[in-house]
């Protein structure tokens, strides 16, 4: 990024405005050369010449309009007489007032109370979503740990978490947990579905000692009904193949991996199962996603100043981040007279410092004081 620099940081207020005529909001624009008082100017320090309504073929152009958003923006634009579009004329200044609220309702004393302004920023403005996902560890009779593994790095613990993905993709979600009787477990779904529509593989292992003298105790996966299960592979009964099977002695540990159609896997595993005495089922999880809109893209009350150099180049505050010291503030503000085109107008003496950008990513200071107007 080339950094231009074409003003120098100092004390706002530094230079005193050369003020813009009456006429800068008549309905006729004054011709070249005039010298009536002048009533509006801005005067950016340094290398850019002050801009004074009235002088030298400059006329400061107030309007309104509604962006993208349907938020009304007020403008106020230091331009050459006749040179169209007013907002793209080489050796331009625009300060742009974003209103306050949504719709046509325009409060003026808010929109352009005196004091500071926050500077608007588009990639704040751009909206985008994330998907907030709570997961609760179900099933959890006498189990006290619990601890999550998401896509095999960030981890959490605790029986209920909350994490925060910035797509829909697919989820892999590990989670151990542990019991007072030294049983422990872990399930291991390789996929979730964060779009609310679940399609992929899930499983627990539940064992039913057999407390008659039959001696059948039972070892089951449990699966919800869909997806559909395809396969079954248990350890370290490596031999059985299917949802469930009883057995003479219960083991000390289980696993079992699934696979759903589609091929989507899930595991779980029991440790320190051989003395069990009740019925027993690992773990497993419930989860509940929200969708969220992120970003600020009506960026109400907030403003923006926009300058085009002498090649045509426009440089804007709000096509990049501000630096800590930057400031906009409204030092005195009153009603004025309606503009050429019958609209109502804003008088205010402002001082402003900000960063501006260019489209290619080269940045300026610019700094300085103004006496402008905007319309509403």
């Amino acid at each position: 990024m080339n950094n231009i620099t074409t003003a120098k940081h100092s004390a706002l207020g530094a230079m005193l405005l050369s003020v813009l005529l009456w006429s800068a909001c008549q309905k006729t624009p004054l011709p070249p050369g005039v010298t009536e008082p002048t009533v509006f100017s801005v005067s950016p320090l340094d290398s850019i010449s002050p801009l004074t309504a009235g002088l030298n073929e400059v006329y400061l152009y107030t309007d309104f309009g509604r962006d993208s958003n349907e938020v009304l923006v007020f403008s106020g634009t230091f331009a050459r007489v006749g040179c169209q579009p007013v907002e793209a004329c080489p050796g331009s200044v625009r300060f742009e007032f974003r209103n306050v609220n949504e719709g046509s309702n325009v409060s003026p004393e808010e929109a352009f109370h005196e004091g500071e302004f926050e500077y608007a920023e588009q990639s704040s403005g751009q909206s985008g979503t994330i998907y907030r996902t709570t997961f609760t560890a179900t099933d959890t009779t006498d189990f006290q740990e619990f601890n999550w593994m998401f896509n095999g790095a960030d981890t959490a613990s605790g029986n209920m978490v909350v994490r925060d993905f910035k797509d829909m993709k697919p989820v892999q979600v590990s989670l151990a947990t542990g019991a007072s009787n030294q049983v422990q477990s872990t399930l291991l779904r390789r996929m979730i579905s964060v779009s609310g529509t679940e399609t992929f593989a899930s499983v627990q292992i539940r064992i039913r000692p057999d407390t008659s003298t039959m001696v059948e105790n039972l070892i089951e996966a449990v699966t919800p009904l869909a997806p559909s299960i395809a396969a079954y592979e248990w350890s370290p009964d490596s031999l059985q193949k299917v949802p469930g099977y009883f057995t003479q002695d219960i083991r000390d540990w289980y696993a079992i991996t699934v696979t759903a159609e589609g091929n989507s896997t899930a595991s779980a595993q029991a440790i320190g199962t051989s003395q069990l005495d009740r019925v027993f089922i690992t773990p497993s999880f419930d989860y509940s996603v929200q969708t969220i809109t992120t970003g600020d893209p009506l960026q109400l009350g907030r403003v923006a100043i926009q300058w085009v150099d002498q090649q045509g180049i426009v440089w804007r505050s709000d096509w990049g981040k501000q630096a800590q010291g930057a400031q906009f503030i409204v030092t005195s503000t009153e009603m004025y007279e309606p503009n050429e085109k019958g609209q109502s107008t804003r008088k205010m003496s402002v001082a402003f410092r900000c960063i501006l950008y260019s489209k290619n990513g080269e940045i300026q200071n610019f700094e300085g004081t103004g006496v402008i107007a905007v319309a509403y």
